[in-house]
């Protein structure tokens, strides 16, 4: 309950920052419980989730960030240096650090932001995620992927007659495509 409600806060201040749905958000982070969290509260706000892989340099980061028109961005600490030419050279609105002081922490962010929240209503075609392609034949793409994909996916993964038991492991980090649906599998089964 702590999550959904910590969630509930981000999709508002999300909304309170001007963030409308289907804005595009990223997560540059090692896999934390707080960088879970940002991600949920923002799919919550009706947003979509832009990834890319958080081992690129500050350079090709930003092309990637700028590229997919990245509005909000949740960050660790740990990156707070390559942030710096990131967030000199991109347009970002939000940009927040979920575990420590940074330029602006989550809990100052969030400040007294309410937990009451509907989650926004998505059509199947509404825009998911934007992956990175990683640019191995060139400068990374935005590879756009609908909601109806990913139950498409998630339903593949999970199987018709699905186990008793999903081991799910975050190897990746969630910033990363592998990473985030990782993540998502592991919600649809329950996994904590």
């Amino acid at each position: 309950l702590e999550a959904q409600r910590i969630s509930k806060r981000i999709a508002n201040a999300l909304k309170r920052d001007g963030i409308a749905p289907k804005a595009k958000f990223a997560v540059y982070s090692q896999n934390k419980i707080e960088a879970c969290l940002c991600a949920i509260g923002a799919l919550r706000a009706g947003c979509v989730w832009a990834t890319f892989d958080t081992a690129d340099s500050a350079n090709v980061i930003t092309d990637v960030l700028t590229k997919m028109d990245v509005e909000a961005l949740f960050y660790s600490y740990a990156y707070e240096e390559p942030l710096e030419k990131v967030r000199s050279e991109t347009e970002l609105r939000t940009c927040v650090c979920i575990d420590g002081s940074g330029s602006q922490s989550l809990e100052s962010w969030l400040g007294d932001v309410s937990d009451e929240c509907e989650d926004f209503e998505y059509s199947p075609t509404d825009l998911f995620t934007l992956f990175s392609s990683g640019g191995t034949s060139g400068a990374p793409k935005g590879v756009m992927a609908s909601h109806h994909a990913w139950e498409l996916a998630m339903a593949g993964q999970l199987g018709v007659a699905a186990t008793d038991v999903f081991v799910s492991s975050l190897s990746m980090p969630i910033s990363h495509a592998a990473g985030g649906s990782g993540l998502l599998y592991g919600m649809a089964t329950g996994v904590t």
